[in-house]
This record gives C-alpha cells, structure tokens and sequence, in this order.
C-alpha cells in the first residue's frame, strides 16, 4: 500500500473483499483472506480495516472467534483524498527544517551578542584595570 493515495489503497482493500466474497460463494472474507490476496501483513490490513470502519466504509460481524468484513457504503471512498499522503508528509519534513533552521540562526545571533557582551566586559575590566594600575 505503500506510494498509494488513501483513496486508491480504499478502493484497493474494497475490490479484495469483493473478490474473496465472490471466491467464497458470498461468504465475507477473514483479515487472512484480504491479507493473502493483497500479499500485505494482515496487521496493516488490519489498520486499512479500522480506518474504513470509522468512516463507514466497512461493516465486521464477529462470529465465533472470526471477524469478517464486508463493506457497507462505498460512496464515502470518493471523499477520500486522491492525492498521496507523501506529499503532506514531505510538507511537515520541510516545515521542521525550516523551524530548525530558524531556531539554529536564533542560537548563533544569541552566541554573538553573548561574545561581543564578552568582549565589552573584558574591554571595562581592561580599563579599569589600566586605571587601577596608574594611581
């Protein structure tokens, strides 16, 4: 699923449980079933599953120490974004480092005012002690 938009990976996980239910002479399929035909870990299956359940894609019926899915309402697929989710992350990666960038120039504009504050107090102590030393 990786490289794909959230609606491309929907449609994806949708068209599995179709085609395991339409093998399975209309029996909605376990997580194993999506997780074999897609050849992805069960345990993202299992994250794809939960994230369409909350938006009202899929339905799971528990039976007998089984969970199977089937899908509910495949209208909501189309709000999904069509767009891969790289790009927002890409977004947030420069974002930091722009942060980063800024927080690294407020440290050496600090470190300068501290030196020149540094050279100024050794430049009173000079003198006074210039001063010190002639009377």
């Amino acid at each position: 699923m990786h490289g794909k938009s959230p609606y491309e990976t929907a449609h994806l996980l949708v068209a599995a449980i179709r085609i395991c239910t339409h093998q399975k002479n209309g029996t909605p399929p376990e997580i194993s079933d999506i997780s074999s035909l897609l050849k992805i870990s069960a345990e993202e299956i299992l994250i794809l599953i939960r994230q369409m359940e909350k938006i009202g894609v899929l339905e799971c019926l528990d039976q007998a120490g089984t969970s199977r899915y089937f899908i509910q309402d495949m209208q909501v697929l189309e709000t999904l974004p069509k767009q891969r989710e790289e790009k927002a992350i890409q977004a947030e990666i420069e974002s930091f480092k722009n942060s980063r960038q800024k927080k690294n120039m407020e440290i050496e504009n600090f470190q300068k005012k501290q030196k020149e504050k540094q050279k100024e107090l050794f430049s009173q102590l000079n003198r006074k002690l210039k001063s010190d030393e002639t009377r």
